[in-house]
């Protein structure tokens, strides 16, 4: 098979127009003959989707290949050669060996060592779409392999998906170049160590007539975990929290955290019956959003409104990334 007798960025630039298609699926670049710049190949016709291509947890890394789609986990709904229309033999040796593997917002495609091309081949992979978009472009090492590594934008912490394009360009002689373009998607979800700490209560006025004040405060965590705690103090004092102080670690938007929901309870004032009820689940989501702040807020006492509360805490997103997967 003739190759396409042009400059090697040029190919590459050409392989990467001509791989767009459906999402998930893998397309086959057949080479034209020699011509000009405009004498594009056409991609062929996809092969399955795979839709179990993709095991995506909170915290787990989720991986493609060889080959890339389906993934492993799939290997039963596979073709028995998942790259059937690489154009070459060395391209189907080196489509074929290709991996990859995603979590949080990285994702590293990478190639084995060894694979005994003749030719040299030139391996370009494009990460996402549009300004966001990487490109890293090596020559296939047949010593120690290959391993490109991207990080996503975290986009607040969004989930969705992204492309991952792979486009080969074989040396076939003469000036001479066969490319092969293989499409990817990954499902990207942002995970964070999420903590909450700084936590301060402060009294307005004496919930009292005599001796310090006993506000109990009373609380879901992130994850919904009940905690409450009660305090001493006197008015306008200021006094630390540590029992708030925790941290979420590798979470992401499908954890459902939110921002926990606070009532006071004066332990002074005697009424009948038990306090109970005071625990309310959150509504307000941590993720999206990854905006370090302080939460700053005035809770009266539920059975005292003229006891009066400034809570206040810090929430801390450190994004995770995972260039050695």
């Amino acid at each position: 098979m003739r190759g396409i007798k042009y400059q090697r960025n040029a190919v590459l630039a050409t392989v990467t127009g001509i791989s767009v298609g459906l999402a998930g699926v893998l397309l086959f670049a057949r080479s034209a003959p020699s011509g000009t710049p405009d004498d594009v190949p056409r991609a062929a016709a996809a092969t399955q989707t795979g839709a179990a291509a993709t095991r995506t947890g909170t915290a787990g890394a989720a991986v493609r290949g060889p080959g890339i789609p389906p993934a492993p986990a799939a290997s039963q709904n596979a073709p028995p050669d998942p790259n059937p229309g690489a154009p070459t033999a060395n391209l189907k040796r080196v489509a074929g060996a290709l991996q990859l593997r995603h979590k949080s917002v990285t994702a590293v495609v990478t190639l084995p060592a060894g694979l005994g091309v003749t030719n040299r081949v030139d391996v370009s992979v494009l990460f996402g779409n549009g300004a966001q978009s990487q490109r890293i472009t090596q020559a296939y090492n047949n010593a120690s392999g290959n391993r490109f590594v991207a990080n996503f934008a975290a986009n607040d912490g969004q989930k969705r998906r992204e492309e991952v394009t792979i486009s080969l360009l074989e040396a076939v002689g003469n000036g001479d170049f066969t490319p092969y373009a293989v499409r990817s998607t990954v499902d990207l979800e942002p995970l964070y160590d999420i903590s909450l700490g700084d936590f301060t209560a402060y009294l307005y006025d004496d919930c009292d007539a005599v001796g310090d004040s006993e506000p109990h405060v009373y609380w879901r965590f992130p994850d919904g975990t009940p905690e409450d705690v009660e305090v001493s103090m006197s008015a306008a004092e200021t006094i630390p929290v540590p029992k708030l102080a925790r941290t979420f670690t590798e979470v992401g938007q499908s954890a459902s955290l939110k921002l926990p929901v606070f009532r006071v309870w004066e332990e002074d004032v005697e009424v009948f019956g038990f306090h109970g009820g005071l625990y309310r689940n959150g509504a307000t989501p941590l993720l999206p959003g990854s905006r370090t702040r302080t939460v700053v807020g005035t809770f009266p006492a539920e059975n005292d409104h003229s006891c009066n509360v400034k809570l206040s805490y810090r929430i801390t997103y450190q994004l995770r990334q995972y260039p050695n997967l």
